[in-house]
């Protein structure tokens, strides 16, 4: 009797096992339509660094200038003694600067910003003797910067921007020549062309360090040939 019943319990899960293999697999019953069967690569707590082409954002920081004055031998009028004294601008002036910036920009498209920023230079003051005569000099700016950007990779972590813009300059230069006669230079308030480079390493989609080398070509002034700006500081997305 045993096995008979084991040989009845064989035969039914032989039979029901072939008709499984016999009849195939109903696909029908299976719906994988709205499933995305495409791998995904990215890990849970990855960041996304990718700009969407509306957002504001606010920067400032630290900034380091280095002037590039000429060495051409140029006169200052004193009208009080009404006489006239040589010097030239790089044995004169300081050349290096420090200063902050700050400002706020609008993202256009995923790939163009427009920024407005505000500049102030830190007074420098250089002292020697030139052509035989003592001076004393004070110099300082301020300023705002309007550029616009191109961003060729704005999805990445690391972001590279060429910009191009137009610095508005205010200066204030006075010099002492022997102890007596006080001077401030003309073309204090001028207007110049500026191009650079920006990187933003961003920490997050908000928060970034940003780094910007920007040219200034000192188009209306017979003291310097342009300026060279080096900024870091934070850059902050809403």
């Amino acid at each position: 009797m045993r096995r008979v019943i084991q040989c009845s319990a064989f035969v039914l899960i032989s039979t029901c096992t072939i008709y499984a293999f016999a009849g195939g697999y109903d696909y029908t019953k299976e719906d994988l339509s709205g499933y995305n069967l495409q791998p995904n690569f990215r890990v849970n707590n990855e960041s996304d660094y990718s700009r969407d082409g509306t957002a504001v954002y606010f920067f400032g920081g630290y900034v380091y200038t280095a002037r590039f004055l000429k060495s051409s031998t140029q006169t200052i009028f004193d009208p009080i003694n009404e006489v006239s004294y040589p010097y030239t601008p790089k044995a004169i002036f300081p050349n290096t600067f420090h200063g902050l910036e700050i400002g706020m920009g609008k993202e256009l498209t995923r790939y163009i910003n427009v920024e407005m920023a505000y500049l102030q230079q830190f007074v420098q003051k250089k002292s020697g003797t030139v052509f035989g005569n003592s001076f004393s000099t004070s110099v300082k700016m301020n300023g705002f910067l309007a550029d616009a950007g191109f961003v060729f990779n704005p999805d990445d972590m690391f972001q590279f921007i060429a910009k191009l813009g137009v610095q508005l300059s205010q200066f204030t230069n006075s010099t002492s020549i022997n102890g007596a006669s006080s001077f401030t230079f003309s073309n204090s308030t001028k207007v110049d062309p500026a191009l650079g480079l920006e990187l933003l390493c961003q920490f997050n989609k908000n928060v970034g360090l940003r780094i910007d080398a920007m040219y200034v070509a000192d188009m209306q002034s017979s003291n310097s040939s342009g300026e060279a700006n080096i900024m870091a500081g934070l850059n902050y997305t809403l």
